[in-house]
């Protein structure tokens, strides 16, 4: 989602010319701001828990291989590394206060992105009132996409 609203306030940056500027910042790079931010943030976290994760390896054999980093950590994959970190948490840990800790900073900071988002959301329907195509296009990019869960499997047939 942060990939696509950037890409939409990249597409759409003429339509904020700079005199209309009020919050003092450039309309034009927020939306690149925002997700340089979030990358570094998350980029960030990211490391730490790597390298901790290495650490901890030598009295626990494996950590290490649950916790890599892709050899280089670009916008694309900053996100499904730490969704995977996450779920590596989860599998380690075993508990909901360990995975509490290994998440709170990426949870911290994708709500940040979020918030920004939602901050754009008023100014871009303000914009775009009258033009339903563009207002579309920005509902496509802001858009959550729902985690996604793992089917159960389905009960084994009863034999008599």
């Amino acid at each position: 989602m942060i990939t696509r609203v950037n890409n939409f306030g990249v597409a759409h940056a003429a339509d904020f010319p700079a005199a209309a500027q009020v919050s003092g910042g450039e309309a034009a790079r927020s939306g690149t701001d925002t997700k340089a931010v979030a990358f570094v943030w998350l980029h960030d976290d990211l490391m730490a828990i790597h390298e901790t994760a290495a650490t901890l390896a030598q009295t626990t054999p494996g950590l290490d291989d649950k916790f890599r980093l892709p050899h280089n950590l670009t916008y694309g994959n900053v996100l499904p590394t730490a969704r995977a970190f996450a779920g590596a948490t989860d599998t380690q840990s075993g508990g909901k206060g360990a995975k509490a800790k290994g998440t709170t900073g990426i949870s911290s900071n994708l709500q940040t992105a979020f918030q920004a988002v939602q901050g754009l959301d008023a100014i871009v329907h303000n914009k775009y009132r009258s033009d339903p195509v563009t207002l579309a296009e920005w509902a496509t990019a802001r858009h959550v996409e729902p985690t996604p869960r793992h089917a159960k499997p389905a009960p084994a047939p009863q034999t008599k």
